[in-house]
C-alpha cells in the first residue's frame, strides 16, 4: 500500500510540473493590421468599419458641446467638419469602404499600415483622390 501511495505522489507531482510547464509556454502570435483584416469574414469587416464610424460619430457628439461657437468657424472647426463628413460618408458607403480597405490590404506592402490610415485612404480613394503618394509614405513609416 505504501508503494502505491508513493507512486501516486510521484505521478501527481510529475503531472503538476508538466501542467505548469505547459502553462509557461508563451503564445506570441502577433498579426499585422493587414493580416488581422484578411482573416475577418466579410460580415465582420463591415461591422469593423461600422464600429469605427460609430466611434467617430460618438466623439463628434461629445466634442461639439465643448467647443465655443467662435472656434467652429476657425481651422479647428473645419477639421471637425471634415471629420463629420468622413464619418457620414463611411455611414453611407460601409460596404464600399470595407471592399476598398480589403483591396488595399491585399497588397502585401500594405499589411503593416494601421487600420485608421486605411480608412482614411479608402475614403480618399472613393472620393476620387490620388492616394498613391500618401500610401507610399505610410508604407515607409509602417516598416517594422
Amino acid at each position: 500500500m505504501k508503494r502505491i501511495i508513493i507512486i501516486f505522489i510521484i505521478v501527481f507531482c510529475l503531472l503538476c510540473l508538466l501542467e505548469i510547464s505547459c502553462l509557461a509556454i508563451e503564445i506570441t502570435v502577433i498579426l499585422t493590421p493587414g493580416e488581422f483584416w484578411n482573416q475577418l469574414s466579410e460580415f465582420s469587416k463591415y461591422n469593423y468599419v461600422c464600429a469605427y464610424m460609430l466611434g467617430i460619430k460618438e466623439c463628434w457628439n461629445k466634442l461639439i458641446p465643448l467647443i465655443p461657437l467662435e472656434k467652429l468657424s476657425s481651422k479647428e472647426g473645419k477639421n471637425l467638419e471634415e471629420l463629420l463628413n468622413f464619418s457620414t460618408f463611411m455611414e453611407l458607403k460601409i460596404v464600399d469602404m470595407a471592399n476598398t480597405i480589403d483591396d488595399l490590404y491585399k497588397e502585401s506592402a500594405n499589411t503593416n499600415i494601421k487600420f485608421q490610415l486605411m480608412c482614411e485612404f479608402a475614403y480618399k480613394k472613393l472620393k476620387g483622390e490620388d492616394i498613391e503618394p500618401v500610401l507610399r509614405e505610410a508604407r515607409e513609416k509602417a516598416i517594422p
